[in-house]
């Protein structure tokens, strides 16, 4: 089981591999050039499971760096280009990286990572399009048990960690999404996700590359009207992959369009437009965070198919997922367990995972790696940290969210934040919201809504009116003490809320 994307890749040197900006590159053009930046880097003499790390925007240099790398026989590290130097430097000391392989345009940030850590940069540079002259016998293909990526944790719940993932375990998760979403050929994937992360890394690229499908790049920002206007454009892209916020974007913009002065003409029909063009769509997938149950039921109204939302983990790859088939997908939940995955659940609903997709370990860190799992009927089961439930009837799962920053203990209860911020959510003058527990000397923890008013719509004001949206639909003991009105609530890259900085934030 050699590394399968470059198999792939060897296989279909024709095809096109992936479009930005007008420019198409095709697998041949794109291994032409990774075999020739592996020769600069040489390298499997540094050692096993030895890392480097590939600083670049979304675009051919990043996968020229990646299988360079893997040609090399090394670990490729992607890391965000929009990260701070100081968190860039600590994930090039923790991997001990040997070499950092960038783009052009992030030259300088790339020397200034090399002055501070003493790691040597690399340009990579891509090959004329029309060149796809692979040397097919001097390939050396890395094998199963040889580490493939390092993906860091997103660092919500404490430091960030390094998983490493074998070219056997990034081929099994590939296989199992490939299984269960009919990735094909003929497929066409609109990509506008960070490149750092297990979603946009395997999901969206990697996974397309698996299946020698095509992969549109819009560039390392997101724009709404971009994405609608490739979407309208291009009738070939067949599925779409975002974290929620990407959606709730996506939606906001288009009630613009058929909110506008006047209503009737250009924006009417570009409405109409973008309208068709999510309906077209294969597929069309949420995750990295639950998707607020108002956002799945707005694209469902758009489009005429529920969003299919799924969960996994930098160190499982993907576990639970709804179904191809839009109409069995139940709303609020991530469905059943992937091909290849097992999992169990612990009585106080952790959810415990068993998979050939899993990580070898936490780069450097066997401690923390041995801690991370549990033993189950004589297996090793991964402790993902989520609290779930499970529908027998429906046979689904649902997240109720992070045990340590989701679910908090109030008044004796195990209240899901998840379950308020639906709630909340699915009112129209609140445009975001994130419920936190901050401590309470009587309550154990009491419940904050930081909240971002809807100023469109207008009508609340006061936590009186907070806790009015509530009544109908949540317990008292699950209703908010405070409310914290403000501008925006800080995220990741991934769309992420990290609730123990929120909390901290908020005064006692």
């Amino acid at each position: 089981m050699a590394s399968a994307i470059l198999r792939v890749a060897l296989a279909n040197k024709g095809r096109a591999a992936l479009s930005l900006l007008g420019k198409t590159y095709s697998y041949g053009n794109l291994l032409a050039s990774a075999q020739r930046q592996a020769q600069r880097i040489g390298a499997r003499e540094r050692g096993k499971d030895a890392c480097v790390v590939v600083l670049a925007e979304s675009g051919p240099e990043y996968l020229i760096a990646t299988w360079a790398t893997w040609l090399s026989g090394m670990v490729a590290v992607p890391l965000s280009p929009s990260h701070p130097s100081k968190e860039l430097e600590y994930f090039v000391k923790d991997c001990g990286a040997k070499a950092i392989l960038h783009c052009p345009s992030l030259e300088e940030k790339a020397r200034g990572l090399s002055s501070a850590t003493g790691v040597g940069t690399d340009l990579v540079e891509c090959a004329d399009v029309g060149d796809v002259e692979v040397a097919a016998e001097a390939l050396d293909l890395p094998g199963e048990e040889d580490g493939a990526l390092l993906v860091y944790t997103s660092g919500t719940t404490g430091k960030p960690k390094g998983a490493l993932h074998t070219h056997g375990s990034l081929e099994y998760q590939m296989r199992s999404m490939s299984e269960a979403w009919e990735w094909q050929r003929s497929d066409k994937i609109l990509h506008c996700l960070p490149l750092h992360h297990i979603h946009g890394m395997v999901n969206a690229l990697h996974c397309a590359h698996f299946n020698a499908a095509h992969v549109e790049f819009l560039g390392s920002s997101f724009s709404p009207r971009r994405v609608w206007d490739a979407l309208a454009e291009d009738e070939s892209i067949s599925v779409f992959m975002g974290v929620p916020t990407m959606y709730a974007y996506l939606l906001s913009h288009l009630d613009r369009l058929k909110g506008s002065e006047g209503g009737g003409g250009a924006s009417d029909l570009l409405y109409l437009k973008y309208v068709e063009a999510a309906k077209r769509l294969r597929l069309a997938v949420s995750g990295s965070s639950a998707c607020p149950v108002p956002v799945m039921q707005k694209w469902a109204g758009i489009s005429g198919e529920v969003l299919l939302e799924r969960y996994g983990m930098s160190e499982t790859g993907m576990i639970l997922s709804n179904p191809l088939e839009s109409g069995r997908r139940i709303v609020g939940t991530v469905g059943r367990p992937l091909p290849y995955v097992d999992v169990e659940v612990t009585e106080e609903g952790e959810l415990l995972v068993r998979s050939k997709c899993m990580m070898k370990g936490y780069y450097n860190k066997p401690k923390e790696t041995e801690a991370a799992f549990v033993q189950v009927g004589g297996e090793d089961y991964f402790k993902t940290g989520d609290s779930v439930a499970f529908d027998e009837a429906s046979g689904v799962y649902t997240i109720k969210g992070r045990i340590s920053a989701d679910i908090i203990k109030h008044k004796g209860y195990k209240v899901s934040a998840l379950d308020i911020e639906n709630v909340l959510l699915s009112h129209s003058c609140v445009k975001e919201c994130a419920v936190v527990g901050v401590g309470h000397e009587l309550f154990g923890e009491a419940i904050v809504a930081v909240v971002v008013k809807n100023e469109e719509v207008g009508g609340l004001e006061s936590l009186g009116d907070l806790q009015a949206l509530c009544k109908d639909h949540l317990a008292d003991y699950q209703t908010p003490q405070r409310v914290e009105f403000r501008d925006e609530i800080p995220r990741n890259a991934m769309g992420k809320v990290n609730k123990r900085e929120l909390a901290k934030s908020i005064s006692s």
